[in-house]
This record gives structure tokens, C-alpha cells and sequence, in this order.
């Protein structure tokens, strides 16, 4: 029965009162309706949604709706699309019947896909059912009984399933044996590729090429700063090299040793290289410099422990300086983001008030100077061309009606994802804060014991004792 229309027509009447003697006639042929329709309890029609993980890559939605098709009617399945207009390896498959769904369960969980992509993997395939659609299932098949058409349908999908494998593996074997697919290619994803500056957003153009070059800049500052430590250590490498003799190894005699400990005295006497009969070697200024730095260290001795909490207190500001422009680069696009998306909406709502201010000033305009004594209206004049006028309006009224209903419920769903996702990245942003200050000390794991150091004097009571 199809419902009443929201404004009445010519021709249409509202239905008439019963004046207490029963329902209507139009409330009773909608009853008698209702019972005929066979009732379908609402979770069957819900609890079927599966999730279908781990696809390979250039496995299309095609071969994957012959799959899933293969163990019963399946009724929509949708699959996510990456921003490189790639699909993702995800989607969700709702079923018509329990049954399909656990028929699904059964065969489509663990198998093996080939990939269709350079440098993809084979992917085993992944079937699962959230909490209350395995609760679900569960019951359903402990109430069901099970029949040998059931074993006929499962019989039958292990045949499809095994033709629809051989198929695809064929199809993937012929790909690699004339070239077409090379699964040992790296193949670069494509947010690691190179951006070009045309593709940039104009408004964080500026910020993302400063951001690079600030990071090349930071990298080849580190590249330096290693190699000049690299250099200043080699000195002090060699100078801390041991040149005495060797200390006796077991297992070897003694008589072996006093050839080799004989050579200083014998160098430092005779013509060796270091024998009074020679001048020192030439020492190059910058290996001076590292030696008398190693000796100023040394002289100088550990670090007190104000030097190394100073130190320690640097080093926390650099990283928390660090960490707080990183999160601040990470925070503004996404407040610019939602910040346009706020004008872009206040714009719309405007232009919509003013069509609709305009729309109200020409009708006021236009039944302002209207009479129905006048015999020039279509109404009266030709009654079939104003019913095929109205009927234009009055269609094009309800498909500007759905468009906006529609509208809305994409909107709505825009924002809920939205804010699920605003949600998730607030506590990623959260649990890498708390990583970080974990990390410097700041902050110690839920549940760790605090380990605290005790340590008795021992001299009072020694005395107490003597006395």
C-alpha cells in the first residue's frame, strides 16, 4: 500500500472517520497487507556482513564477487578505494542467507590468491565475522538442521571455488611466463613517490617545500656531524692502541717472549726508528690538537653530576622541541582541512537561503496579482496542460526531495567518518606523546613497581654495640 502524499491533490480525499465503530477500511487493507508479507526476523537481515581481509594485489571486485558468489546469493559487497584510485586490500561482503555466511566461513577462509600486480605477494585470503555476527551464526546453526541439500550446496561450492582458484592461478602463471607480471619489481608506493610542486595544495605549497628542505637540510647536518666525529676518534683510537708486549697466551712456552721484549730496548738503544740516533717524526697540528683534547679529558676526568644533568635536561629540550614542531606540522593541515570544509558548508547553506528568499519574493510577486476570475489561467482555460504542468512540478518536487534526503545521509556518514577518524588520530597523537615522555622519563608504564633504593648507615650502630 503506498503511503499518503504529504499535500493533497485534486481528486484526493483524506479517508474517512469510523465514529467509533471499528477501524477504517483503508487501516484494515493495510493490516490484512502486513499479514500476508512474510516476516523476516531483523538481525537475519543484518548479522550476515563479513569482513574479507588480505586480498592480493590486482585481484579485481569481479573475481572476488565470483568467490563469494560461489558459496551463496550475496547481496552487496563493498571494497574501499585508496586515494590513488587503487582498491584496497578490504572490503565487506553481506550476505542474503545465514547460510551462505557460514558456507563462506568454511571454504573462502585460508586460501591462497595469486597476485596480479609487480612486486605483490600472494596473499592468503581472510573471512571473519565480527562479535555478534559469529554470536549470530553460532546460534543459528546450533538451531538449524542440517540436510542433504546442505551437503549438496557445500559439495557444489567446492566445486566452483576449485575452478574459479585453477582460473586465476592460470591466469597469473601465463602473466608471468610472457613478462607481463614481475613479482621480484620493487615497486614504490605511491606516497613515498617524489611531489611535484604543482601538486601541492597552493595554500601549504610554501610550508611543504620549507618542511623538505629544512629535513634535507637537518639529514646532511647528522651525515656531517658523524663523519667529523668519525675523524676526531680516530685519533684517540689509536693513541689508546696497547704497544707494550704481549701478555703470555696459555698453552705456549715462555722462551718464545723474550725475542719480542727485547726489541723496545733494542730500538730505543740502536738504529730503530725511535733511537737517539733520530729526530722525532713530524706530528701534524691536527693530530696534536686531538691528542692535547684526549689529555684534557683525561686530566679533566668524569663529568660532576651537575655537567650530566645539564646535559640530560638539554637533550629532553631538543626532543621535546623536536617532537612539538613535528605534531605542529602534523596539526595545521588538518585544522586548514577542516576549516575549508566549514566555509565550503556556511557558502552552500547561504546560497540555498538565498535561492530560497528569491523563490519566495517571485511567488508573493506572482499570487500577489493573481485572479481567478481571469480567464487566461491554464486551470480553467486547458485543465489537461495544468495537470501535466503540475505533474512536471510535483515530480521534479520529489526527485529535489530525494537528491536532498540523499544528500543529507551522505553528509551524515561524511561526518561520522570524520570525527572516527579526528578521534583515531588524536589517540595516536596521544599514545605517541605519552611514548615520547615515556621515553625521557616523564612517565612511567600503568602497573611498573617503583623500584626504590635503601641503603642502612652502619656506624651509629657499630658504636651503639661497642658501648
Amino acid at each position: 500500500m503506498q503511503p499518503m502524499p504529504n499535500r493533497l491533490g485534486l481528486g484526493l480525499r483524506p479517508p474517512l472517520p469510523s465514529y467509533g465503530q471499528g477501524p477504517s477500511m483503508s487501516a484494515l487493507a493495510q493490516q490484512q497487507q502486513m499479514m500476508q508479507q512474510p516476516f523476516t526476523p531483523p538481525q537475519a537481515q543484518r548479522l550476515t556482513t563479513l569482513f574479507v581481509g588480505s586480498i592480493s594485489g590486482g585481484i579485481t571486485d569481479g573475481f572476488l564477487n565470483q568467490l563469494l558468489s560461489a558459496c551463496g546469493p550475496v547481496r552487496s559487497f563493498k571494497r574501499l578505494i585508496t586515494p590513488a584510485n587503487k582498491p584496497q586490500g578490504f572490503g565487506f561482503a553481506e550476505y542474503e542467507d545465514p547460510d551462505s555466511a557460514l558456507r563462506s566461513l568454511t571454504l573462502l577462509q585460508g586460501i591462497e590468491l595469486p597476485a596480479l600486480e609487480d612486486g605483490c605477494a600472494n596473499k592468503k585470503l581472510l573471512i571473519k565475522a565480527d562479535e555478534k555476527t559469529r554470536l549470530f551464526l553460532d546460534a543459528y546453526s546450533a538451531q538449524k538442521m542440517k540436510t542433504d541439500t546442505d551437503d549438496a550446496l557445500m559439495q557444489q561450492a567446492k566445486t566452483k571455488l576449485s575452478e574459479l582458484l585453477a582460473e586465476i592461478n592460470r591466469t597469473s602463471q601465463d602473466a608471468a611466463n610472457s613478462g607481463l607480471l614481475d613479482k621480484e619489481k620493487y615497486v614504490i608506493p605511491p606516497h613515498l613517490h617524489d611531489l611535484q610542486e604543482a601538486d601541492l595544495p597552493e595554500t601549504q605549497r610554501g610550508l611543504v617545500i620549507s618542511e623538505i628542505a629544512q629535513f634535507r637540510e637537518r639529514a646532511a647536518k647528522r651525515e656531517r656531524e658523524k663523519v667529523r666525529e668519525v675523524r676526531d676518534s680516530i685519533p684517540n683510537i689509536l693513541a689508546s692502541t696497547p704497544s707494550g708486549p704481549k701478555l703470555r697466551e696459555w698453552g705456549k712456552p715462555q722462551s718464545q717472549q723474550p725475542s719480542q721484549s727485547s726489541t723496545p730496548a733494542k730500538g730505543l738503544h740502536g738504529k730503530g726508528p725511535q733511537g737517539f740516533n733520530k729526530p722525532v717524526n713530524f706530528v701534524k697540528a691536527e693530530d696534536g690538537d686531538a691528542a692535547m683534547g684526549a689529555l684534557d679529558d683525561r686530566s679533566r676526568g668524569p663529568k660532576t653530576d651537575e655537567e650530566l644533568e645539564r646535559d640530560r635536561k638539554e637533550a629532553r629540550r631538543r626532543d621535546e622541541e623536536v617532537s612539538f614542531k613535528d605534531r605542529e606540522r602534523r596539526y595545521e593541515p588538518r585544522e586548514l582541512a577542516r576549516v575549508a570544509a566549514l566555509e565550503r558548508s556556511i557558502a552552500r547553506q547561504n546560497a540555498i537561503r538565498e535561492a530560497e528568499e528569491r523563490d519566495r519574493v517571485e511567488m508573493r510577486a506572482r499570487l500577489g496579482v493573481g485572479d481567478d476570475d481571469e480567464s487566461d489561467e491554464a486551470f480553467y482555460v486547458d485543465r489537461a496542460r495544468w495537470r501535466q504542468a503540475r505533474t512536471r512540478r510535483v515530480t521534479a518536487e520529489e526527485a529535489a526531495d530525494a537528491e536532498s534526503r540523499a544528500y543529507e545521509e551522505r553528509e551524515t556518514e561524511n561526518l561520522r567518518i570524520e570525527s572516527e577518524r579526528f578521534l583515531a588520530r588524536q589517540m595516536e597523537d596521544m599514545q605517541a606523546l605519552a611514548e615520547e615522555q615515556r621515553k625521557a622519563g616523564m612517565l612511567l608504564d600503568d602497573g611498573a613497581p617503583v623500584k626504590l633504593s635503601m641503603s642502612m648507615a652502619t656506624g651509629p650502630v657499630r658504636a651503639e654495640g661497642a658501648s
